[in-house]
């Protein structure tokens, strides 16, 4: 599973997270549907069992939730936030990601 990079810095507020790449210089602006969805990942909640919990509290489709979060996450990774555990490949089983408009830059 991947992890916020050793080069990360964050800071939850009432609107959301504020993300800083300390390596590159860059800093992220991420909503508080987004920090919700960061805040489960981080412990330990998977993909599935977000996108659930969001789709019943939104009364959006499961199906665009879980595309949504996978977007989600897949845009953090590229932009250097999360890298992945390990061998820093993906898994067996592991959801695709996707590019996503849902982080600020």
């Amino acid at each position: 599973m991947p992890s916020l990079a050793d080069e990360v810095r964050k800071v939850s507020g009432a609107d959301g997270v504020i993300i800083l790449h300390i390596r590159n210089g860059t800093m992220f602006r991420i909503n508080r549907m987004g920090s919700l969805v960061l805040d489960l990942w981080e412990r330990g909640s998977s993909v599935p069992q977000i996108s659930q919990q969001i789709s019943l509290e939104t009364g959006a489709p499961l199906h665009v939730v879980h595309s949504d979060i996978n977007a989600f996450l897949n845009s953090l990774e590229s932009h250097g936030i999360l890298v992945r555990a390990a061998s820093l490949g993906k898994t067996e089983g592991q959801q695709p990601y996707v590019a996503t408009p849902n982080i600020s830059i």
